[in-house]
């Protein structure tokens, strides 16, 4: 099997999840590559991701130069370029435009494609059939709004060993997982408000993890709270 990632550029958490998921696929022994713009989330990926001949069948794809999100003639002359040179079974795309992208090529190629879901959808953002991923029933719910109808739930597991401060904390630790950006950061002030009365009326150690452009805003509003900005391999 052998599955080809598509990571547009994105700020916050995407690529690094995306980067995850390549390294989780090539660990089960699954032929992976991810075509993508060129970035420091790339230093995430494991060697077998990234060993050749795929490194040198992907150069072409650091042209995608973060316009993979829109479906354009240039980038979907270069992916099917790729589908060609590296002829991947699957197609797994992660941002809408280039699930656009994904579904259009892979059904003219004959090859399979899947898209998941990793937050909540932008306004005019409309599926259709599947197959979806979703990391959340909320997302899978949001999905099937706007029209799909072939949603499978995929939990995102936590590691809760990165949030405690010992094995057997005496007090329970609370943490809050997200991107710290764009229409994230009024969900995370709210968020942040309701945690900061649980520590001062339970003293409960509260925890924020995540990065964005609203890391240090809130962290300066909410001083009771400890940020940990970006845990890897969360």
């Amino acid at each position: 099997m052998r599955v080809l990632l598509l990571n547009a550029a994105s700020r916050g958490g995407a690529p690094r999840s995306i980067a995850t998921w390549a390294n989780a696929l090539a660990g089960a022994g699954v032929e992976v590559a991810v075509a993508g713009p060129s970035g420091a989330w790339r230093d995430r990926l494991e060697p077998a991701v990234a060993e050749p001949p795929l490194g040198r069948d992907l150069e072409p794809a650091t042209a995608f130069g973060g316009r993979l999100d829109a479906l354009t003639l240039g980038n979907t002359v270069r992916l099917a370029r790729l589908i060609r040179s590296w002829r991947p079974d699957v197609l797994h795309s992660f941002q809408y435009g280039a699930h656009l992208l994904a579904r259009s090529l892979a059904e003219s190629f004959g090859i399979g494609w899947v898209h998941t879901i990793l937050g909540p959808l932008s306004p005019g953002q409309a599926f259709e059939g599947g197959p979806y991923l979703a990391v959340s029933g909320a997302f899978a719910a949001d999905a099937a709004r706007v029209g799909a109808t072939d949603v499978r739930i995929v939990p995102a597991r936590l590691d809760s060993r990165a949030f405690s401060p010992g094995p057997e904390p005496l007090v329970p630790t609370v943490a809050y997982i997200s991107r710290l950006d764009g229409r994230l950061v009024a969900q995370s002030e709210w968020v942040c408000e309701a945690l900061t009365e649980v520590s001062a009326q339970t003293g409960a150690p509260c925890l924020v993890a995540g990065d964005g452009e609203g890391l240090e805003a809130l962290r300066r509003r909410f001083p009771r709270l400890v940020f940990l900005g970006h845990v890897p391999k969360i």
